[in-house]
Formats: C-alpha cells, structure tokens, sequence
C-alpha cells in the first residue's frame, strides 16, 4: 500500500470523527470491549436476542467496522492508518459474526472479517514500535 495521502488523511479523520461523536457508536465500542466475550453465537443469541441493546451494539460495531473493510477494500481509505489506529476486538466478535454468517449468509460481515485478515498480515510485517522489555 503506498504511503497515506493528505486526502487519505481527511478520511481517516472523518472515520475517527465519525466513532468519537456518534454517541451510539462510542457506546457500542465501550460495550463490546468491556463486555465479557461469549464463547458462542447461541451464548450470545441468549444473553443479547435480536431486539435487546446488547444486540444493537454488537450490529452497530460490526456494521462500523464493516463500513471500514469496504473502504480500505477498495481502496479508498489507506489501511496503514486504520490498523496502526484500531484494534478490531475480534476475539470477541468472531464466534457472532461466525454465527450470523452461517444463519443469514456468508456476505454478512465480510469485509469486517476480510479487515482482520488484512490486519493479521499486516501486523506480521511492522514490528511493535516500542517491544516490550525483557
């Protein structure tokens, strides 16, 4: 990916608005990071049933970041500002997105899944900037 623009820059900027003055999303974020993670789609579908605001939260994080993976997708948005700048909480939105995929199809949440699979390799090739000490 080629170094970010300034027009790549005031998009990122418009996302990173976007997630900080949407008052919706902002507790979506908190919630599911918080939020102990489920180990299943059922545990999820029992403690959070279609409806519920633990429902519309994880729909609201998955449907941002979502947005995101089509952006960076096609190359709209640089993907070095997105993955130094988020962390997409997969481990705890995997088992559902998993689930709501295989209950209402596979094109649900794919680009939020193609966005960590893009960021797991990315990662691979920048080494931490500050490693840990030993």
């Amino acid at each position: 990916m080629p170094k970010p623009t300034k027009a790549d820059a005031e998009m990122f900027l418009k996302i990173w608005d976007m997630s900080r003055s949407d008052e919706d999303l902002k507790k979506a974020m908190w919630w599911l990071r918080e939020e102990p993670a489920v180990k299943s789609y059922e545990e999820f579908k029992r403690k959070y049933p279609v409806g519920s605001e633990g429902y519309r939260n994880f729909i609201t994080v998955g449907s941002f970041f979502e947005m995101v993976g089509v952006l960076v997708y096609y190359g709209v948005l640089n993907e070095d500002l997105i993955f130094d700048m988020y962390s997409l909480m997969w481990n705890k939105a995997e088992p559902i997105v998993k689930g709501v995929q295989k209950e209402m199809g596979r094109e649900l949440f794919e680009n939020y899944e193609w966005l960590v699979k893009k960021k797991t390799e990315w990662s691979k090739k920048r080494p931490p900037k500050f490693p840990e000490e030993k």
